[in-house]
């Protein structure tokens, strides 16, 4: 899963060079540059869609170069790991206008547990045009195809039922996946296409234009794990198939102008999203019961589709929805220390529900538009040195209806957030420390007794606090650390809801990692890194009926890195760690990976 929680929220990662892409299968991070976390529930550029109350994960994509490189890759690891990436970038003329950057990459992998296994591969090209002094084109194509076998859903929901507090005490086998790899899901594609257009008008003020298309075909199985006693599984099966086209367009202005001696940096724009899914699914209903503490049959499974032949219990849905909105931010430089944020988006949305082919309409969901404010402010305490900041804002969430046609009301938030940046010794320490208060009305989740539906019945409060450092004490030598604290709960709606945790988010999570290059001696560009990440327990439902046990993963590298070569060989989860994920699934122990990159 590429789900992580930020500020107590579950996140996506469906924002993808500032624009919506949905995927439901976490890509391959061969052709990204970086990764931008943006906290908070609402963005100006952003919208509802693909932003979590916590913030959102924006995927920024590598762009062509000036210059001719190249980098071809090879990694082998435990479990039956092996990769191949490049990396090709060219100029197409003489002038250095056209540019081409091409990514690949394949990677092959089964698992330490006896039945998953996993085949990616990743065709990523990016065209550059300097058209003329004023006009450029940025073009970015992604093709992606994972193929495996039906997915494993693990009890987490039912171990409470069945005598069960702690997780770690439900007795199953740590390696074994009570799957299959049998069935024959066609892959799962991804087919992403961006194009950027900048018209420079002058100096100071610029046009940019983002047009982005997404293809996204899913095919999928899921095993279901239900405990009925101590020693007993029942197996069901439920197939997805969902067929996915989206369109986002989204120009906009930004520049630069004086009023007086106060400076402007503003920037506005339109965003019209509009998407179009058909859902394919079907039910197999329980397969079986097995003993898991005794030797037992193979999963029952075939290759099966959709057919007449499971029509009792087929369906095929279209889902249609669009999204109009224009948006506006102004910074506002008042002499030079403070800064200040002036912001505000409106959102129209229109929702057609689950359309099921063969059988009445369905109620359609919202169509109702919102404006989202931000307030915000910077002051530099110490110029160049310290800054302390705050900010307001808010957000909306339009939330589809479920597959029983049931529409709800928009969910509604808001955020106040303040704290500190600090940037000392010329750049070798920095930090921000930030605290935080989102607030959640009429919270949509997922119905416990069926998976399928939701309710909307509960208002959500996260607090808490965030702390970043990046260090470099010495020279070679870098840290990157965080910590965060949060406070999460139901402070309205069920009787048994409030007061409780939301699932998923531990009180106190961290992470750090420290690595070590040598500069200036003949072993030159010899190093190591080690790090770890930590997380509390958490709950693994709201019900608060089941614990998942909290963890500390240690990981380390030794590396060798040249101006032709790098060679690395490194070791995840060091100490072998049994730890779980928030859906209950088991994950990686230690495993030793060895690379080597070849640059030309």
């Amino acid at each position: 899963s590429s789900t992580t929680f930020m500020r107590g929220f579950a996140v996506n990662p469906y924002i993808r060079n500032g624009i919506y892409f949905m995927n439901l299968v976490a890509g391959d991070p061969q052709n990204i540059e970086r990764l931008e976390a943006v906290k908070g529930p609402g963005g100006t550029l952003y919208g509802s869609q693909g932003v979590s109350y916590g913030g959102l994960i924006n995927k920024v994509t590598k762009k062509p170069l000036n210059y001719r490189m190249g980098e071809a890759g090879i990694s082998f690891g435990g479990f039956g790991y092996s990769r191949l990436t490049a990396d090709i970038n060219t100029p197409l003329n003489e002038d250095k206008s056209a540019l081409l950057r091409l990514n690949a990459a394949a990677t092959w992998q089964q698992s330490f547990q006896d039945n998953p296994y996993q085949q990616s591969f990743l065709i990523a090209p990016s065209f550059s045009y300097q058209v003329n002094d004023k006009l450029s084109i940025l073009a970015d194509v992604e093709l992606n195809s994972t193929k495996r076998p039906a997915l494993t859903a693990y009890p987490v929901y039912s171990a409470s039922a069945a005598g069960y507090s702690r997780y770690e005490q439900v007795p199953l086998n740590y390696y074994q996946n009570y799957g299959s790899n049998k069935a024959d899901y066609p892959p799962s594609t991804t087919y992403n296409f961006f194009v950027q257009l900048n018209y420079q008008l002058n100096n100071k003020w610029k046009i940019s234009t983002n047009i982005a298309y997404s293809n996204f075909n899913y095919n999928s199985g899921t095993i279901g794990l239900t405990l009925q006693g101590t020693d007993t599984l029942l197996r069901d099966l439920y197939d997805f198939y969902w067929q996915y086209n989206s369109i986002d367009i989204q120009p906009n202005l930004t520049g630069e102008f004086s009023i007086g001696s106060l400076k402007n940096k503003l920037l506005a724009g339109l965003d019209f999203q509009d998407i179009k899914t058909v859902a394919t699914g079907y039910s197999m209903g329980p397969q079986d019961a097995i003993n898991f503490k005794s030797p037992y049959a193979s999963f029952p499974i075939k290759r099966i589709r959709a057919s007449q032949e499971y029509s009792d219990s087929y369906f095929e849905a279209d889902f249609k929805q669009k999204t109009y909105a224009a948006y506006i931010a102004d910074v506002i430089g008042i002499g030079e220390r403070l800064n200040v944020l002036l912001s505000l988006r409106y959102d129209h949305y229109q929702d057609g529900a689950y359309q099921y082919r063969n059988a009445e309409p369905s109620p359609a969901g919202p169509d109702a538009g919102a404006f989202a404010p931000k307030l915000g402010f910077t002051y530099q305490v110490w110029k160049d040195r310290m800054v302390v900041f705050a900010n307001y804002m808010q957000g909306i969430n339009y939330v589809a209806p479920d597959m029983g046609g049931h529409t709800f009301k928009p969910e509604r938030a808001r955020q106040t957030e303040g704290g500190v940046k600090i940037d000392l010794a010329n750049g070798k320490l920095s930090s921000t420390i930030s605290y935080y208060d989102i607030l959640v009305k009429d919270k949509v989740r997922t119905d416990p007794t069926n998976p399928n539906l939701s309710i909307q019945n509960g208002t959500q409060q996260s607090r808490g606090v965030d702390i970043d450092i990046i260090a470099s004490p010495v020279d070679g030598l870098n840290i990157v650390t965080g910590y965060g604290y949060n406070s999460s709960k139901f402070v309205k709606g069920e009787t048994e809801k409030a007061g409780k945790r939301p699932y998923g988010t531990p009180v106190n999570s961290g992470n750090i990692w420290l690595s070590y290059t040598l500069r200036h001696t003949a072993a030159k560009g010899l190093g190591i890194g080690a790090g770890a990440v930590y997380s509390d327990e958490f709950f693994g439902s709201d019900e608060n009926d089941i614990i998942m046990p909290g963890y500390t993963v240690i990981n380390a590298n030794i590396f060798y890195n040249q101006p032709r070569f790098r060679i690395s060989v490194g070791m995840d989860n060091i100490g072998s760690k049994k730890y779980w994920d928030v859906f209950g699934t088991p994950q990686m122990p230690r495993r030793l990976m060895a690379s080597l990159l070849f640059r030309f």
